[in-house]
């Protein structure tokens, strides 16, 4: 059975969301990929908040970020993607998502951090792509839509690449 490519865009709502957005509906119409956009919710409820106070926190802000996606990716999509809006860690969210049916191709948005920025703070991206083992995308954000000429494939001895057969 052939795997079908599927495209799993983290959106951060960052400035430059629109661009991988657009990103994102390119590729997936060049690839004939489904699409999937994942959001991690910031998660920042009070520490004594009760079981119930956490859920229905969590719950609107799904309800928020389903809304703010439909808003954004509706335009760009002749139908709309499949969403994730999660607490959970990204990694957590992409581990959960394998499927042997699908090549999974991982799109991050890569902004601007200086080398100082990422040696204090750290990178979300860079720590997605540390704990992941899909073939990965870095959106080069602020800049116009292009496709690659060539695309480079880096090999990791942890994912050798003929687990990722096309």
């Amino acid at each position: 059975m052939q795997r079908k490519n599927r495209m799993l865009s983290l959106i951060d709502f960052s400035e430059y969301v629109e661009t991988t957005l657009q990103y994102t509906r390119s590729f997936s119409a060049y690839l004939n990929a489904e699409v999937v956009l994942i959001h991690q919710l910031p998660g920042i409820v009070p520490a004594r908040a009760s079981a119930n106070v956490r859920e229905q926190f969590y719950k609107n802000e799904r309800e928020d970020t389903y809304e703010r996606l439909v808003g954004l990716a509706g335009p760009l999509f002749e139908s709309m993607p499949a969403m994730i809006a999660s607490e959970k860690r990204i990694a957590d969210t992409l581990h959960n998502l394998k499927n042997p049916d699908y090549f999974d191709w991982l799109f991050i948005g890569i902004k601007g951090t200086s080398f100082f920025e990422q040696l204090l703070l750290g990178s979300k991206a860079v720590e997605v792509l540390e704990e992941s083992d899909f073939v990965s995308v870095a959106v080069p954000l602020g800049r116009e839509l292009c496709f690659p000429k060539e695309l480079v494939i880096a090999i990791d001895p942890v994912a050798p690449f003929d687990s990722h057969r096309l």
